[in-house]
């Protein structure tokens, strides 16, 4: 398991684009109202702009034209939500040098449901909730899931330092 921390990660990948003068450019901060492929490029209309490009990669989900033929076409389609608490607790309790992926030890409200725990010293970690399900869960529901897991994993006063939160679609195509 890597974790990379999308600031550094951005700022990795800009330095080293501008750095190779390539044609590569990131744009963040747009919606994207709609997709659509020409004969001899993809256009792609923002909410800011309209951009074209060789080749697109279309990872939204309502309202992509992609999502709209999984469906016709009966594939699986899943939402993949999380949200993940940093903890620090007042004491030592965790075990820096031992991860804990996918504990099914939680309630399996709707789909798969999980909690993976990645920590970062004795007293600090990440502990994430994730579902894979055909309805997307929302975050209080997340919430109540680390909460529950650290209420019977881990004794002692904790603060909740960051907190991170997604979604992410899952099909076949």
């Amino acid at each position: 398991y890597k974790q990379t921390h999308a600031p550094k990660f951005f700022s990795h990948f800009h330095s080293k684009w501008r750095k190779d003068k390539s044609n590569i450019e990131l744009s963040l901060g747009e919606k994207v109202e709609q997709v659509t492929e020409l004969d001899k490029f993809v256009e792609v209309v923002t909410d800011k702009e309209t951009w074209q490009a060789q080749i697109v990669f279309d990872a939204r989900n309502e309202g992509s034209d992609n999502l709209k033929s999984i469906k016709k076409d009966n594939e699986v389609y899943l939402f993949q939500t999380f949200l993940g608490w940093e903890v620090e607790f007042a004491g030592e309790v965790f075990d820096e040098r031992k991860v804990t992926l996918m504990d099914f030890r939680t309630d399996q409200l709707d789909g798969i449901n999980f909690i993976y725990v990645l920590p970062y010293s004795k007293s600090r970690a990440l502990i994430e909730s994730t579902s894979f399900s055909t309805r997307p869960q929302n975050c209080e529901e997340h919430s109540q899931s680390v909460r529950k897991y650290i209420a019977e994993n881990y004794h002692g006063d904790f603060k909740i330092k960051a907190e991170e939160s997604g979604q992410l679609p899952m099909t076949t195509r």
